[in-house]
């Protein structure tokens, strides 16, 4: 069955629906078909029975259906996209703690690929103590060496430098 069916089917079963009539009472809600109630009281006492229009009423529960559907499918795609963020997030963390974390000297290559060593330097930063620097050095022969070929005596900590891809 095609939408355009399904459609006619619909407009067809309001337009049956909406020769029938029903009455709700004002009071609890209660629904009869086809009575002559409109001067009766309902059971519950507090309401008088009024017609009750089945077709706004059915096509006013279609429209939040369908908003209802729609209000779900957007849920659902910024749930996914959330849920994405949250996987992108945690792999920063882990790359930033991977490329922030000091390794000790032993584990560093010695290829003679750059790595950065920390060094303390003489300033005081007067709320965290000594301000760490860091050099770029190569292993050179015996000894680590910066860009200008001065050896580095005993660096204790590396970190390694991001790959850089092209």
């Amino acid at each position: 069955m095609t939408t355009e069916q399904m459609q006619r089917l619909r407009e067809g079963c309001v337009m049956a629906i909406s020769k029938i009539n029903v009455w709700r009472c004002d009071g609890c809600g209660l629904m009869r078909p086809d009575l002559d109630l409109g001067m009766t009281a309902c059971k519950c006492g507090a309401g008088r029975w009024s017609v009750f229009d089945v077709a706004a009423a059915l096509r006013a529960s279609e429209e939040r259906a369908r908003k209802a559907e729609e209000l779900a499918v957007a849920n659902l795609a910024a749930n996914k996209r959330i849920v994405a963020l949250a996987h992108e997030r945690d792999a920063a963390r882990v790359e930033l703690a991977r490329l922030t974390t000091l390794r000790p000297i032993a584990d560093a290559p010695r290829d003679g690929t750059w790595v950065l060593l920390p060094f303390s330097t003489s300033k005081w930063d007067a709320c965290r103590g000594p301000s760490p620097q860091y050099v770029t050095a190569r292993w050179f022969a015996a000894a680590w060496a910066d860009p200008n070929g001065a050896l580095l005596t005993e660096p204790t900590h590396y970190l390694p430098l991001p790959e850089v891809k092209p």
